[in-house]
């Protein structure tokens, strides 16, 4: 049970970093 909490947390830093850098390609795409 302990795992899978550090699973989601890890998941959702993940899923996090991603939408970051999806959002910094499209401003740095649009300042290009």
């Amino acid at each position: 049970m302990h795992s899978y909490y550090i699973d989601v947390k890890e998941t959702r830093y993940m899923n996090l970093y991603n939408s970051v850098q999806y959002v910094l390609d499209i401003i740095l795409e649009d300042l290009a």
